[in-house]
């Protein structure tokens, strides 16, 4: 099955829009891009996408939410099953932006993305 689909790279500022075309699975050309990078890009986001989750889970003893992300991107499929466990978690603890929160998850942690209740431990001289 011949398919040529647009792809609008995000790599850099430029913001280039390539066309992929892909035969039985497999990038035959890519065109539009002005960059390596460019087309690494789009090759990866046409057969494999992935993205970096952002999200947040209630903290109760704070009554707030704190901000996570995954630390690496991944497959876009796998998503909709990290959610829920995301979701699911219930932080009782001050926090420090990059602890991690959930370990290998699908080949990913999840992180804070910034620090929760670490005004307690602060000292002042």
């Amino acid at each position: 099955m011949d398919n040529t689909k647009k792809i609008t790279c995000i790599i850099c500022p430029r913001g280039c829009i390539i066309d992929v075309k892909v035969e039985n699975g497999e990038v035959k050309s890519i065109k539009g891009n002005q960059c390596r990078r460019g087309a690494d890009y789009a090759s990866t986001e046409v057969l494999h996408p992935k993205r970096v989750i952002t999200t947040t889970v209630y903290v109760p003893a704070f009554d707030c939410m704190l901000p996570v992300r995954s630390d690496k991107p991944v497959p876009k499929e796998k998503i909709k099953d990290i959610i829920p466990v995301i979701k699911g978690l219930s932080i009782r603890r001050p926090v420090r932006m990059g602890d991690v929160l959930i370990r290998d998850i699908e080949g990913v942690n999840i992180i804070a993305s910034s620090d929760m209740g670490m005004e307690q431990f602060q000292h002042t001289n």
